[in-house]
C-alpha cells in the first residue's frame, strides 16, 4: 500500500498529487480532475501520510495519551530520505532515516517518560548495529 500511496504522490501527471500541484494548488481538490471545490479538505491527509507512512511516526493506540510510540519508517521507490517530527505532550517525537548506498541510517528522538517500538527496515538483522555496535 505504501508503494502505491507512494506513486500517486509522486506522479506529475493526472491522476496524482504532482499533477495538482503543478495546476498550482495549495489545498487538496474534492475530486482528482479539479471539478467542484478546489479547496476541500474534509477526509483527505496527504501530509498525515508523510508522517506515518514514510516517516513511520506512529502512536501506540493501546496507551492512551502519546505514552508509547511506533516508529516504523517506509523504504519506498527511489526515496532517498526522510525527516519528520511530532510534538506531543511529552515532548518532540523524531524520526530521521537515510537510504543510501544499500544501508539504512535512523535517528531517533523519544520523548522522556515515553517508551518507543521502533522497527528496522532489513532483511539480515544480523547486519543491525547502534552507534556502530551490533544489537541482539
Amino acid at each position: 500500500m505504501v508503494d502505491l500511496i507512494y506513486s500517486i504522490m509522486n506522479q506529475e501527471t493526472y491522476p496524482g498529487w504532482g499533477f495538482i500541484l503543478s495546476q498550482g494548488a495549495t489545498t487538496f481538490w474534492e475530486q482528482w480532475n479539479g471539478f467542484y471545490s478546489r479547496i476541500h479538505s474534509t477526509f483527505t491527509s496527504p501530509g498525515g501520510w508523510f508522517y506515518q507512512g514514510l516517516a513511520g511516526i506512529r502512536i501506540d493506540e493501546t496507551a492512551p495519551g502519546v505514552k508509547r510510540i511506533i516508529i516504523k519508517p517506509s523504504i519506498v521507490g527511489d526515496l532517498k530520505w526522510v525527516k519528520a517530527n511530532h510534538n506531543s505532550v511529552y515532548g518532540n517525537i523524531e524520526s530521521s532515516c537515510d537510504f543510501r548506498n544499500g544501508k539504512v541510517n535512523m535517528n531517533m528522538t523519544i520523548p522522556p517518560n515515553t517508551t518507543a517500538t521502533v522497527y528496522v527496515p532489513t532483511n539480515d538483522a544480523a547486519t543491525v548495529t547502534e552507534n556502530g555496535k551490533r544489537i541482539s
